[in-house]
């Protein structure tokens, strides 16, 4: 084992170093970057790789657990997605990840649709329903912006999908295939 390598647990070989690597995570709310990658955004980020966040809707209509920020629910304040962007900016500290960005920041605003078959489900203004190439699009400006990465989503099929998520993992499909 030498300086440049090093066995995880698994008995794979890792570099100790990812300096000029890029990693590119795209999901649908606020904490499913945590979730489900938080610990490998993490360990690439302090092994030197550029890790890049798109996070495609604020997660308006998640379900509140806390009885204390249950005023900020869609049916009541409408404030849940402001509330979940903090959240996002201190879990991205803890993680040491710098670069996150919203999707169609600074002209679009992706909205959170809930889960399928609920009323929220049924806005003109969320996610799932957005315009296919220009949501697209915007995604493709953060990659040529940052340069080649190979995408993930980590939604899987038997997990249970809303239709933000359904929607990311038909880009991925989609623009592998050209």
């Amino acid at each position: 084992m030498g300086e440049t390598n090093r066995y995880n647990s698994s008995g794979l070989l890792m570099r100790t170093s990812y300096k000029g690597y890029r990693m590119l995570l795209v999901h649908a709310h606020p904490d499913d970057e945590t979730i489900n990658n938080g610990a490998t955004m993490a360990l690439y980020a302090a092994l030197g790789a550029d890790v890049t966040l798109v996070t495609c809707t604020r997660g308006e209509e998640g379900e509140v657990l806390v009885k204390d920020l249950a005023h900020l629910a869609a049916h009541e304040t409408d404030s849940l997605g402001d509330h979940r962007v903090e959240e996002l900016a201190v879990a991205m500290k803890a993680l040491g990840i710098s670069d996150h960005r919203f999707l169609g920041e600074g002209h679009a605003k992706y909205r959170d649709s809930g889960m399928m078959g609920t009323e929220p489900n049924n806005r003109p203004d969320v996610f799932w329903k957005a315009n296919f190439d220009e949501a697209t699009n915007d995604l493709v400006k953060i990659i040529k912006e940052r340069g080649t990465y190979k995408g993930t989503s980590s939604s899987l099929p038997s997990m249970g999908l809303d239709d933000n998520e359904i929607n990311i993992n038909g880009w991925i499909i989609e623009r592998e295939k050209e």
